[in-house]
């Protein structure tokens, strides 16, 4: 769907009291934001979402930035995952905001999201978080099934959501008819 015509689909995650423990393969570190990360972030958000970002206009510029709410997954030096801890107005209280998830392509499809959303989870939790929020794309059918891993379920927050997650639904079940999955909320 033509995102200028829709709103993005609502993932919610209601207790962060049970998180599994970060599980990093050897040769990648995890680390919060430093000096100088402004261009490898921009060059991870850019090769994913195929548009030019700007780490200073879209992160640094708001008010819920904190170099502790970035995390990277890096290879080396190279940050190769991001994951951002954050806070919007429309979830007020102990509901964290998961923001701008986003792996290389050449390391998808070996966990690096879920390591990277547990990280931010994490920090939520330390900043007396209790729960998380997501927005997500229709077409974002790996990044869904790392959430669902993550105990975040569909949240309906529009009149088009129950119709277009039941789309959803229906093409990861058919990527793996095995596994459950599950309703969505209101």
């Amino acid at each position: 769907m033509d995102k200028q015509h829709c709103s993005q689909l609502v993932m919610f995650c209601h207790d962060l009291r049970s998180l599994t423990p970060i599980d990093l393969a050897a040769g990648l570190t995890l680390r919060s934001c430093e000096t100088g990360d402004e261009g490898g972030w921009e060059h991870i958000i850019d090769r994913v979402f195929r548009y030019d970002s700007s780490f200073a206009g879209e992160m640094q510029a708001d008010d819920a930035f904190r170099p502790e709410r970035v995390f990277f997954i890096c290879r080396g030096e190279a940050p190769i995952a991001t994951a951002s801890a954050w806070s919007r107005e429309q979830w007020p209280g102990q509901v964290g905001y998961l923001h701008m998830v986003a792996v290389l392509p050449e390391y998808q499809g070996k966990g690096l999201g879920q390591q990277v959303s547990l990280a931010a989870l994490y920090q939520m939790r330390r900043e007396g978080r209790t729960a998380a929020v997501l927005h997500t794309d229709d077409s974002r059918l790996a990044a869904i099934r790392t959430y669902l891993k993550l105990a975040f379920l569909p949240y309906l927050t529009h009149t088009d959501h129950a119709f277009r997650w039941q789309s959803v639904l229906h093409r990861l079940a058919a990527h793996d008819p095995s596994r459950s999955l599950p309703g969505f909320e209101c």
